[in-house]
């Protein structure tokens, strides 16, 4: 039986450009985990990402499959 978690991610995308910047966060093997560690964050729709002034959305992705062993 494969396991299955799920990840909070951060995605900021440049205003006026072509840079974008992805981020995990946490990963957690409860989705109600997951909302309650994105909704304790702090939420900013804009921000500076290595000097690059960026749109940003936060999120979680569910049900990741977790593989312990390489697949063909």
């Amino acid at each position: 039986m494969s396991k299955k978690v799920h990840i909070v991610t951060k995605i900021a995308r440049q205003y006026e450009g072509e840079y974008i910047f992805v981020s995990v966060l946490g990963a957690f093997n409860e989705l109600e985990n997951a909302k309650a560690y994105l909704n304790g964050k702090d939420l900013r729709f804009a921000e500076k990402v290595n000097g690059v002034d960026c749109v940003v959305e936060m999120g979680v992705i569910q049900d990741i499959e977790v593989l312990d062993e390489p697949t063909s």
